[in-house]
């Protein structure tokens, strides 16, 4: 199968591939304890991408699960998950883990 150029093809595979590697990392991230950062950032990523796709419940039960593994890695900051940004799970990993 060939999908071309077309912007709507290129959506399509950008929108695959990024799943397939959400989930493939998340697998991996979860069968790890060391890589609890990394499993929250994803979780995260894996929340958006489901928003974006409009799966709604989906996305809010992957937010609601990375802000708890958020909690646990950073038990002194107080500030609620509305106040949390996307840099805030971006700065659980270092920089080449991103």
């Amino acid at each position: 199968m060939k999908l071309g150029k077309s912007p709507k093809n290129q959506a399509v595979l950008r929108a695959y591939f990024d799943s397939t590697f959400i989930k493939q990392a998340l697998d991996i991230f979860s069968s790890r304890p060391y890589y609890k950062n990394e499993l929250a950032r994803t979780t995260y990523k894996h929340g958006q991408m489901l928003h974006d796709k409009g799966d709604l419940p989906a996305a809010e039960a992957e937010f609601a699960k990375a802000f708890r593994l958020r909690k646990s890695l950073r038990p002194k900051d107080i500030r609620g998950r509305a106040d949390l940004s996307e840099r805030d799970y971006d700065d659980l990993v270092i920089f080449w883990s991103r």
